[in-house]
């Protein structure tokens, strides 16, 4: 089971009011129920790994840790249903701007409604403990299946990849920008659905006149995915997805990214000024079609790239069988 990496995204309402006991945030609903409580020895909101109650979520196992959130296996009691609850850590509960970061995240991410979206259901707050729960995926991740697997069969990369192409347009129909599309990003069911996962770095290029601006301190995604304007703090667009869903791709027909390096500094710097390795040379047998869309999803300035994701899920699409969740 994975708790959705460390964030999570989509939902039908924020605020359905099944949350539990934590008090209206500032715009959202939190949810109705019982009280939740606190367990000796985790004064300031500090959550331990023992079961508790935080609002109407009762905590069974902890998934997962970030830097600024943790996030555990629980059950929601109103609705008996299992699902990830995220919560802030205890430092930065104690920072505003952390709790409005928070709660963006959870906005932010409740924006997109779709079947290859992680969900989001509530977000609230219960006695200084900040918390949004969200879909519990039962399936491994790309990155997992990448680290046993090598690489994946051709067919299997490229369902994923256009999967992961419809969940983006989702995301880009409401204006938002991931900004950090990669394996372990991308969780797998049982039945071959694939999730995309951590819209909370997710930018709104509406309110930015169509490009989301640069990190206010540090570069935001990861180096071997990243596209060569995000590497360089400059703005961003759908296209600097695209890449990043090619630089995926690519890894899940190879066993590994396009470029690597032994910095964070080099490999971003090969991306903006290395040739692409040929897909077809590491692995005969791959349609030229396919190593054709990789290239272009790949290219050094967003104009050489596809206008859309779309377009690249097209190009895709066009070069293997129908998805087995097309059209979700």
């Amino acid at each position: 089971m994975h708790g959705a990496g460390v964030f999570g995204q989509g939902r039908p309402a924020l605020g359905s009011g099944t949350g539990g006991a934590g008090r209206k945030l500032p715009g959202i609903w939190s949810g109705t129920g019982g009280a939740g409580r606190k367990l000796p020895g985790t004064a300031g909101g500090q959550m331990g790994d023992e079961s508790r109650q935080i609002g109407g979520y009762e905590i069974l196992a902890k998934l997962g840790a970030g830097t600024v959130g943790t996030v555990y296996r629980a059950k929601q009691v109103a609705l008996d249903r299992i699902v990830a609850l995220k919560i802030l850590n205890p430092t930065y509960a104690k920072r505003p701007d952390f709790v409005e970061r928070f709660v963006d995240e959870a906005r932010t991410a409740g924006r997109v409604n779709h079947p290859n979206v992680c969900q989001v259901y509530d977000v609230g707050e219960d006695r200084d403990v900040y918390y949004f729960s969200m879909e519990l995926i039962d399936g491994p991740s790309v990155a997992d299946m990448l680290r046993e697997r090598g690489r994946l069969p051709v067919p299997e990369a490229l369902d994923i990849a256009r999967q992961v192409a419809l969940a983006l347009k989702a995301a880009h129909s409401q204006g938002l920008v991931h900004r950090d599309v990669k394996p372990a990003n991308v969780l797998v069911t049982g039945d071959g659905l694939a999730k995309l996962v951590d819209l909370g770095l997710a930018k709104d290029v509406v309110s930015s006149g169509g490009k989301a601006a640069p990190q206010e301190s540090g570069v935001a995604g990861t180096p071997y995915y990243m596209a060569p304007e995000q590497a360089q703090s400059a703005d961003v667009d759908i296209r600097s997805d695209i890449y990043s869903l090619g630089a995926t791709l690519y890894h899940m027909l190879v066993g590994e990214p396009p470029f690597t390096g032994p910095t964070a500094q080099v490999v971003m710097a090969r991306h903006a000024l290395g040739t692409v390795p040929s897909i077809s040379i590491a692995r005969p047998g791959v349609p030229a079609g396919i190593e054709a869309a990789v290239n272009k999803a790949l290219g050094k300035v967003p104009d050489d790239r596809y206008g859309t994701v779309r377009k690249f899920a097209e190009a895709l699409g066009a070069q293997a069988g129908p998805s087995l969740h097309h059209g979700r």
